[in-house]
């Protein structure tokens, strides 16, 4: 009787790998669409993609600047129904030139299926 019972418990282990191995992993990129200055705010668009649509909605986005020391929040939104975000610092200074920045999406679970998390290539400013 116990050889059976360390036999279920072995083969309900198993039945649980497998079942988290089903699970679709979907690569997801994040893009800046667009950086401006408008009434004392910096805004970043970011747009995030994906070839499930489900990996590009209700996404949440941050925009971080690189600095020594610490990279600063500039801060943060969530995509919603669409698959882009606009991040607004309020107040802010303009853009300064060799400023850096970049945006971070984190991984996320939708159902069956794994939206990994990803960071934006690094965009300089090179004129103010």
């Amino acid at each position: 009787m116990r050889r059976a019972v360390v036999v279920l418990v072995a083969l309900a282990g198993l039945g649980t790998a497998s079942m988290a191995d089903a699970r679709a992993t979907v690569e997801t990129t994040a893009e800046f669409d667009s950086l401006s200055y408008e009434n004392n705010s910096r805004i970043f668009d970011v747009d995030v993609s994906s070839e499930k649509s489900r990996c590009e909605r209700q996404r949440v986005v941050k925009v971080f600047e690189k600095v020594n020391g610490g990279d600063n929040l500039m801060g943060r939104d969530n995509t919603g129904d669409s698959s882009s975000a606009t991040i607004t610092k309020r107040p802010a200074m303009k853009f300064k030139e060799g400023e850096k920045f970049y945006a971070v999406v984190k991984k996320r679970e939708v159902g069956d299926t794994i939206c990994k998390g990803t960071q934006s290539a690094t965009i300089t400013i090179t004129s103010a």
